[in-house]
């Protein structure tokens, strides 16, 4: 699932892939050895090849149908095949199946958290290795780790991606009001109210300026606000700031 997520991510989000010519080639070779001519991912191709490497006990399958690789190739794969480039191409590839779930599989709540937690394992270990990674990257594993319960992982790679985004972009990018609030949101999940407030409303602030106050983003970082009020029992608060957000959007 992971591979067949990332294949159908890699048409819509090449443009969220960062610039690095060499891994999108790496990235797009590997999965398209996994498609048919019409570019669509192949299910016959696929097994084929897990077929072979099952035949030389490579890899064995679950009575789940799950895929593991025999602990002497892994140890093998690891001491061998990792280098400074090859934990980038692989943190790509899973970035593009993360991203894929979360924009066409989150309405999906079962196969969602489904892959999200299949994803974790691989995330972690991938992300061991990499000492290079984009905050592209970032910014997919730490929805991993939320997704999965381990918000401090999360909030560090949100903390990251803010900052990077700040340097690179400004402190009223789109990119980087995105990243705030996602780690305001960490917060949120933490119960820390006070920090997860004070940062949304940054966001919320900015966002009227750069977006306007009618605008989606805008609309969807006050109710955020409103959201976090109400949390805390602050209910005037939040039923003031709900209203403006809900009469907004009629208009």
């Amino acid at each position: 699932s992971i591979f067949k997520n990332a294949a159908a991510g890699l048409p819509s989000f090449i443009s969220s892939i960062p610039p690095s010519t060499e891994a999108i080639l790496w990235v797009t070779d590997f999965l398209c050895s996994f498609m048919n001519k019409e570019n669509t991912w192949d299910d016959t191709i696929y097994l084929s090849v897990i077929q072979y490497l099952r035949s030389y006990s490579l890899v064995s399958a679950s009575a789940e149908n799950e895929l593991s690789i025999h602990p002497l190739v892994h140890d093998w794969a690891r001491s061998y095949l990792v280098d400074d480039k090859n934990p980038n191409y692989i943190s790509l590839l899973l970035s593009l199946a993360v991203e894929y779930s979360y924009w066409v599989e989150e309405s999906h709540y079962a196969y969602y958290t489904y892959h999200m937690r299949k994803l974790l394992p691989h995330v972690q270990e991938v992300q061991h290795h990499d000492k290079n990674m984009h905050q592209y990257t970032m910014q997919c594993f730490a929805q991993v780790y939320s997704d999965n319960g381990i918000y401090k992982n999360s909030e560090e790679l949100y903390a990251a991606v803010v900052e990077i985004n700040k340097q690179m972009l400004g402190q009223e990018h789109p990119d980087t009001l995105v990243s705030m609030g996602s780690l305001a949101l960490t917060y949120v999940n933490q119960g820390r109210w006070s920090e997860a407030e004070k940062l949304q409303i940054i966001v919320s602030e900015a966002s009227k300026q750069v977006f306007g106050e009618e605008h989606p983003s805008t609309l969807t970082s006050m109710a955020n606000l409103a959201s976090m009020y109400c949390n805390q029992g602050r209910w005037l608060e939040a039923e003031e700031l709900q209203a403006i957000v809900l009469k907004t959007r009629k208009q």
